[in-house]
């Protein structure tokens, strides 16, 4: 049996009617649905009449025989939990007549069809609900409403007795199954009936954009599809999920595509907003505030945005972008809230938008586990390094954490569409995340190799200064020792960058002492060249200034050893190789002998000085010169067996 055959025994000559009455009913639950934001505005107003009045588009409620703005801002309170709304007898009435629309295709099922909501009603038992609730709502005098007659009006809890409100959302339910049921035909998954000419590429349209991202739900019900033609309008629904209030409605007339989109999660209607290019999308600011109480007392709220309906090319592309975008947006709180022990929600809803234009989605994160697929990961790479309390962003930073996070989104969409199993999938996450924290420590390393950088350049800066003092060229010292400042504050941010980064990590506290020490020797040379500035021009005493130049030329080549330990520390990994390793080790090696050759320059430096004193002051600068240069050796040596220890306990062990 057809369905159509099946509309007709069912319905008789009345099934003509049928999708314009479904179509009026649609439009029956909208209208009911602003109605009741209209009484919860009203008395919102009555409490505050200084509050902000929303508007609404008249033109997509139908309701433009009324001054809504009007009547919220006429609203006053007459005693405490009592009100006045004017032209409510109006409003009650239209409120009524909504709920007739939504009544009137279910109205002519068989006694016995059962096709309602889960609350298993028959057609007669929704008019039974309806003639009581509207006897009651007819008996209240727009003069004085009380708050508890709004609230039974909109209320949503069935804990609280019946509603208009729950009659309503049970009404929609219905329609929807007895839609699916007297489809005339499936277009790619859409049930739909009545379509005019030209209304199938316009739903082929809206499925290919809908079914390109459906499966990236994965198992989550949702994105039930109908359309039907009323009219000169073609009219989508699609239900998005399982919430009561998650609904969008497309208009799609000659002229335009309007969407009207509802939802409990103000937030999330905001993000889905953002995910149309305001070049093909005018949305309402005006519509998007709360509308009324729905779903357990929670409220809702309404938007609508109108797309170019332009040439029929430009029709189908819109609706193929809406219909892509709907799958982004199921679980899309969930999502955000388990996002929220590693990024601030900005940062959370910044992670969701880059994941659905990416068309990734968020749902494959959900299916794997959501936060705990991360918590399993930071347990297992950190080896238990982490200390209570500590969050993933000041394990890796800010930047490496969203660069994590988005590896976890984009491996769990995939991993789950080309059948991987979960087990491997996060196995694979577990090990992005062992090579991020290396990476971490990687960075730390560069970081101290700029500043050995640095401290080589003030080396040779003190080295050419002391050359120029004693070949008699007194140009140019205090120019180098203004270069030297600069190199030496240079270092000195990049010694509290790595400090701030490193604060309060233990794991990090020896590459936190590595620099330090390494500032040590980069502030004594800064002060070498300071002091050379100072120094007479021309000083032909090469009892001293030879072995001084040559404790000069020794540090040199000990802050440049230095940069090569740093430089092959960055490269060791666990299980390095012996070449690797051993590169790392000879520098280690060499700059320790260099600091021995360094002791013995000094002491050279020191018997010139004994042997011949010169004047006061020379012999003050050579001595806090020579001394200067030494411990700047003695230093750079200190943090090198410091990283030694650390590179061969700590990283190779791991």
């Amino acid at each position: 049996m057809t369905v159509k055959t099946k509309a007709v025994e069912l319905l008789g000559e009345a099934e003509l009617m049928l999708p314009a009455q479904l179509a009026e009913a649609l439009g029956g639950n909208d209208r009911a649905k602003v109605l009741f934001s209209v009484l919860q505005a009203a008395r919102a107003h009555a409490e505050n009449p200084h509050g902000h009045i929303p508007q609404f588009d008249h033109q997509t409620t139908g309701l433009g025989d009324l001054d809504i703005e009007e009547i919220i801002d006429q609203a006053r309170a007459v005693a405490p939990g009592t009100y006045v709304v004017p032209d409510f007898d109006r409003l009650r009435d239209r409120l009524l007549a909504a709920i007739a629309a939504m009544l009137a295709p279910l109205e002519g099922q068989a006694p016995g069809d059962r096709q309602t909501s889960g609350e298993g009603q028959t057609p007669g038992e929704f008019r039974r609900r309806y003639d009581t609730l509207a006897e009651a709502l007819r008996r209240i005098d727009g003069q004085a409403i009380a708050a508890t007659a709004i609230d039974q009006i909109a209320s949503a809890d069935r804990q609280k007795g019946d509603s208009l409100h729950l009659l309503v959302m049970d009404a929609h339910k219905a329609i929807n199954r007895l839609q699916a049921e007297l489809s005339e035909a499936n277009i790619d998954g859409a049930q739909v009936y009545g379509l005019g000419a030209g209304d199938e590429a316009l739903v082929h349209a809206f499925m290919a954009g809908l079914n390109r991202t459906a499966p990236l739900k994965f198992d989550h019900p949702g994105l039930g599809t109908t359309a039907m033609r009323a009219g000169d309008r073609l009219t989508i629904q699609n239900d998005i999920g399982t919430t009561d209030a998650h609904v969008l409605v497309i208009h799609v007339d000659p002229d335009a595509i309007r969407l009207i989109y509802t939802d409990v999660h103000l937030p999330r209607l905001k993000f889905f907003r953002s995910l149309f290019p305001k070049t093909v999308s005018q949305w309402n600011d005006a519509e998007m505030r709360e509308t009324a109480e729905l779903a357990d007392g929670e409220p809702f709220y309404m938007a609508v945005a109108l797309f170019p309906g332009g040439d029929a090319e430009t029709r189908a592309r819109n609706l193929a972008l809406i219909g892509s975008r709907l799958v982004f947006l199921i679980d899309w709180n969930k999502a955000r809230k388990r996002l929220r022990p590693f990024l601030a929600k900005h940062e959370a809803v910044a992670l969701l938008k880059w994941a659905a234009e990416e068309d990734i989605g968020h749902r494959a994160f959900l299916e794997l586990g959501g936060e705990r697929l991360i918590y399993d990961a930071i347990e297992t790479a950190s080896a238990g390094q982490v200390r209570y309390g500590e969050t993933l962003a000041e394990m890796l930073g800010d930047e490496q954490t969203l660069a994590f996070l988005k590896f976890v989104f984009r491996s769990a969409s995939r991993g789950l569409r080309i059948g991987r199993s979960p087990s491997l999938i996060a196995d694979q996450i577990r090990a992005e995340l062992l090579s991020r924290f290396r990476t971490r420590e990687q960075r730390l390393l560069d970081m101290i190799a700029d500043h050995a950088g640095y401290t080589v350049e003030i080396a040779d800066t003190v080295r050419s200064a002391i050359a120029g003092c004693w070949s008699g060229q007194p140009a140019g010292q205090e120019p180098l020792a203004t270069r030297a400042k600069k190199w030496e504050r240079a270092a000195d941010e990049i010694v509290i960058a790595l400090r701030a980064q490193t604060q309060g990590k233990a794991e990090d506290a020896v590459l936190r002492r590595v620099i330090e020490t390494a500032d040590d020797a980069t502030d004594d040379l800064e002060e070498a060249a300071f002091l050379i500035s100072l120094f007479p021009a021309g000083d032909a005493e090469a009892r001293y200034a030879e072995p001084l130049q040559q404790l000069a030329g020794q540090v040199l080549d000990g802050a440049r050893e230095w940069a090569k330990v740093v430089v092959n520390a960055i490269g060791i990994r666990r299980n390095a190789d012996r070449e690797e390793a051993e590169e790392f080790l000879v520098s280690v090696d060499r700059l320790v002998r260099i600091e021995r050759d360094t002791d013995r320059s000094l002491r050279r430096v020191t018997a010139a000085l004994v042997s011949q004193p010169p004047d006061p002051a020379r012999f003050h600068l050579v001595t806090e010169i020579a001394r200067g240069l030494e411990h700047a050796a003695d230093c750079l040596t200190h943090a090198a067996l410091s990283l030694h220890d650390h590179i061969l306990t700590d990283v190779l062990r791991r």
